[in-house]
């Protein structure tokens, strides 16, 4: 009788045994689950200031010239394109000007791109004190998702003699653009970045084939 009562308690923890340890998968999944779902989609990445960088390079005017263009002219040529010729985008609306700024420099120029999203893009920043190098630095002023969606935006437009031992060496255009992401889950981050290089990309080097262009 006692072996009889044995086997039937043994068997019955045998029949028990499968959704104990089916129960206990189970929840150990939905736990991973829940981690993942939470790290992927809703806790947003660290991000590094001024991660992400982008250089293109022109070279217009060269020694042969009957006219160079000098770092200077370079720089003008620059600033004529800001102020009236939307940098050669013409796939973007026509920017409304807010401010001129410096006549000869273009610091405190600010303008305000694609209505009614009002990004602004101003020029805070100038080097022109060797006249074998001219650059520009400029920012946009209010980043963000309904603007542009980065948190730091800014880019420096540097023109130089291509050959420091020669005055009359062509002239170099190095477009330099660094941003700041958006903190964004994981799971967005990777998309959001490559979109936003190749906007940049696209944008920067239509502007650099305007400026450089042979008249």
């Amino acid at each position: 009788m006692a072996s009889s009562t044995s086997s039937w308690t043994l068997s019955k923890r045998r029949s028990e045994t499968p959704p104990a340890i089916f129960r206990f998968y189970t929840n150990k999944l939905l736990m991973l689950l829940v981690v993942s779902y939470t790290t992927l989609v809703l806790l947003p990445c660290s991000v590094t200031s001024y991660s992400h960088t982008l250089r293109i390079h022109r070279r217009f005017g060269d020694s042969s010239s009957q006219t160079r263009i000098t770092p200077a002219i370079g720089y003008h040529r620059c600033l004529q394109a800001w102020r009236q010729e939307n940098l050669g985008l013409w796939f973007l609306p026509s920017p409304q000007i807010i401010c001129k700024g410096d006549a000869d420099t273009g610091v405190g120029f600010v303008l305000q791109r694609i209505p009614p999203a009002a990004l602004r893009e101003g020029i805070v920043e100038s080097c022109c004190k060797d006249p074998e190098k001219w650059e520009m630095t400029y920012q946009i002023l209010n980043p963000g998702w309904f603007t542009w969606p980065v948190q730091e935006h800014q880019g420096s437009i540097c023109f130089s003699n291509s050959d420091n031992e020669s005055p009359g060496a062509a002239t170099e255009m190095e477009w330099t653009v660094q941003w700041t992401p958006l903190s964004v889950p994981l799971i967005l981050k990777g998309p959001l970045e490559t979109i936003l290089m190749t906007l940049t990309r696209i944008i920067v080097s239509r502007a650099a084939d305007h400026i450089a262009r042979d008249d």
